[in-house]
């Protein structure tokens, strides 16, 4: 005999009968515990309350996914304590209380997905402006800077012009130089500045745009897998299913109803080419009838023609054979006899019946 397979431990038969409750409740504690943690994190890292600063936004979400595990953890020790001890129906109301809040959670980690992208958009496009203001800034300097060398008249003068815009400060040795020198060096110099001021600030380096690109992606990504942990354990009122396994349902349900529509459309489709190559075949058929229709009819008028003019060479044989009886005759009764040939065998053969009389009366 084989031997019967004992059945899986319930997590009820692995805890103390005596300590089922203490144990649902510790565990029960401890899921709200790591939820204050995390609460405590979150507040901690929003203040200052900046809601339209995309910076903040940035920050608050990086907070929000870097302490996620802490509710997430809670929220799976609320769904295990009623197992424990299902005699408790304070932790059986805490279960399906966290289950309908774990719907909010799925809606903030899909909704952080958007606003990560517009968030991180409005930075880069921040930096672009605060870069061009910079540069105007900058340019202005410089040329107030070339302003003020052009236009100093003495070495003294001249530093004072440098001190007065923040500008380089004279050396002993370049006070020692004649102005049109040290004006020289001062315009190269600051000519070469505002070149490299232009080029460092005509765009963004393409690092600090890539390291922002990534960490949007990695952040839109943990959150969708974030919202399918929690949808995992989320359910509504009333319903039976987790929010995952129902969304999982409706789409096997969408798929399968896809694949009948497919398959219907298939045979309607194939049902209307058999159609439309019956209707061709048909079509085709009533053409070749009409076609040996129309030969037989041009065969039976050709049969037709051929008689008459069976019948009219016979009959042309006869009047010449009765020609000469009819000129052995009385010349009055001439006339008479034509008519009765053209009557008899048509004008054609009286037209020839009358050539051939005048050609007897002629040879008379």
């Amino acid at each position: 005999m084989e031997p019967q397979s004992k059945p899986a431990p319930d997590l009820q038969d692995l805890i103390d009968p005596a300590q089922k409750t203490a144990t649902a409740i510790t565990v029960a504690a401890t899921a709200f515990g790591l939820l204050a943690v995390f609460l405590i994190n979150l507040i901690s890292g929003a203040r200052p309350l900046k809601l339209l600063d995309p910076q903040w936004q940035l920050r608050v979400i990086l907070q929000l996914i870097a302490n996620v595990s802490f509710p997430l953890v809670g929220f799976m020790l609320i769904c295990l304590a009623p197992q424990i001890d299902p005699g408790l129906a304070l932790l059986q109301r805490w279960r399906h209380r966290s289950q309908t809040l774990a719907l909010g959670a799925v809606l903030l980690f899909l909704l952080i997905i958007p606003l990560q992208t517009h968030a991180s958009w409005k930075v880069i496009r921040q930096a672009k402006v605060e870069q061009a203001t910079q540069l105007q800034n900058d340019q202005r300097r410089f040329a107030a800077l070339q302003q003020a060398i052009e236009q100093a008249t003495t070495m003294d003068d001249l530093q004072a012009r440098m001190k007065a815009l923040d500008g380089p400060v004279l050396g002993l040795q370049d006070q020692a130089l004649p102005l049109e020198r040290v004006r020289q060096q001062l315009l190269q110099a600051l000519k070469l500045a505002r070149s490299n001021n232009r080029t460092a600030l005509a765009s963004l380096p393409p690092d600090q745009v890539l390291a922002q690109v990534i960490n949007t992606v990695q952040i839109s990504c943990s959150s969708l897998v974030m919202a399918l942990c929690f949808a995992a354990g989320a359910r509504r009122p009333g319903s039976r299913r987790t929010l995952l396994l129902q969304a999982v349902y409706q789409g096997r349900q969408w798929l399968l109803s896809r694949k009948l529509m497919a398959s219907t459309e298939a045979g309607q489709s194939l049902q209307e080419r058999q159609r439309a190559s019956d209707q061709q075949k048909k079509r085709h058929d009533d053409s070749r009838k009409r076609a040996i229709k129309e030969q037989q009819e041009r065969e039976r008028q050709h049969k037709q023609r051929l008689a008459k003019w069976g019948k009219q060479r016979d009959w042309f044989e006869g009047a010449i054979v009765r020609l000469p009886l009819v000129a052995a005759d009385s010349a009055p009764s001439w006339p008479i006899s034509y008519a009765a040939e053209l009557d008899r065998g048509g004008w054609l053969i009286g037209l020839v019946v009358l050539g051939l009389d005048r050609r007897h009366r002629h040879s008379a």
